[in-house]
């Protein structure tokens, strides 16, 4: 199952995490069993900013995970076939989360603060598709993206070659 990756310019936490966008993430061991070598991910920055502003929490584009290793307490794990989104993509598509279990969140604002979580496969597909410019946003949820069957997104088989 495709997994979403915090990616944030200012975190909460007294870690300073050793990530660089589309090349390496670090995560600490609750995750461990989450992120596995050929898993697709997608990286989301939340609301915050370093300057202490806040802006739309987006996606910032897609990739394979290619590695994980430990490194003292935590995991660092390797990205392969990076894509970026140029520009980022917001969270929302009209009234709408693009990941679907936000939409019946409770408290969103939690849903979003796991620094990893899982995601469905027709969520990943349309947030790729619609990153990378090959779907038009509808405003009303997640759908089947056009490029399902375009490899110009991130695909895990591709990984394991």
């Amino acid at each position: 199952m495709p997994l979403v990756f915090t990616q944030n310019e200012v975190n909460l936490s007294e870690h300073a995490y050793a990530d660089a966008l589309g090349e390496t993430y670090e995560d600490p061991s609750q995750y461990k069993n989450l992120i596995q070598p050929g898993e697709q991910i997608v990286y989301y920055r939340g609301r915050r900013r370093a300057g202490g502003g806040s802006a739309t929490p987006s996606y910032l584009g897609v990739g394979i995970v290619s590695a994980v290793s430990p490194i003292g307490d935590r995991f660092r794990c390797s990205i392969t076939n990076f894509q970026p989104f140029d520009p980022p993509l917001p969270f929302k598509a009209g009234d709408g989360y693009l990941e679907p279990e936000a939409n019946s969140a409770t408290a969103v604002g939690f849903y979003f603060q796991p620094g990893v979580r899982q995601l469905d496969q027709n969520a990943f597909d349309t947030i790729c598709a619609l990153g990378l410019g090959t779907k038009q946003s509808t405003g009303g949820g997640v759908g089947t993206p056009a490029a399902a069957n375009d490899d110009s997104y991130a695909d895990p088989a591709k990984a394991r070659d």
